[in-house]
This record gives structure tokens, C-alpha cells and sequence, in this order.
């Protein structure tokens, strides 16, 4: 369950960097491991990617 609220947490986030951030590509940050998210990804698919690296 830890991991699933992380995901959520980050999910909520993400949403908000792409409604107020105008920017090609956004840095992900999961255990260490840098992201470069293209703009648009939709927020399911980074909730499972974040869930699996956790």
C-alpha cells in the first residue's frame, strides 16, 4: 500500500506541473532513478511506472 499512495501522491503532482508548467519534458525522481517524462504522458501510465520501480 506504500507504494500505491506514493503513486497517487505523485500522480496528483503531475497533474498539476502539466496544468501550470509550460515545458517539453518533466524530470521524474523515483528512487534514485531520473525520469524524463515527455509532456501529455497520461497520469495511469506514470502511476504504474512509478509503482513498479518502487
Amino acid at each position: 500500500t506504500i507504494g500505491f499512495v506514493k503513486a497517487e501522491v505523485v500522480e496528483k503532482r503531475t497533474k498539476y506541473q502539466a496544468t501550470h508548467l509550460v515545458v517539453a519534458n518533466m524530470t521524474l525522481l523515483v528512487n534514485n532513478v531520473e525520469l524524463s517524462i515527455p509532456q501529455g504522458t497520461p497520469t495511469t501510465y506514470l502511476a504504474e511506472l512509478i509503482g513498479a520501480l518502487s
